[in-house]
């Protein structure tokens, strides 16, 4: 009997089940679950500059543009609690 290929199969899942949990890992959150979309149309230009500046801090698109809204409205003092965004914590009074 050829071992080989079950092996293969074997190591193909050990791999695919080690990104998943990776992929799980790095998308939880101490704090409320995302669950609302906010959605906007921009030129052709912004979002090539978006992704620049997302790319620059190492950050996804959708991170960087949260990370904005938090620190706008952080600016603001619109905000109640500590907040955690991809590269800093930000601690509001209440």
């Amino acid at each position: 009997m050829d071992y080989s290929s079950i092996t293969i199969v074997h190591n193909a899942s050990n791999i695919v089940n080690y990104l998943l949990t990776k992929c799980i890992e790095m998308g939880r959150s101490n704090g409320t679950p995302k669950s609302v979309l906010i959605a906007t149309r921009v030129t052709p230009r912004i979002n090539d500059l978006v992704k620049q500046m997302a790319h620059r801090e190492g950050l996804y698109v959708s991170e960087w543009v949260r990370k904005l809204i938090i620190d706008e409205l952080a600016e603001r003092n619109m905000l109640g609690k500590t907040l955690y965004t991809p590269t800093r914590e930000i601690e509001i009074e209440e």
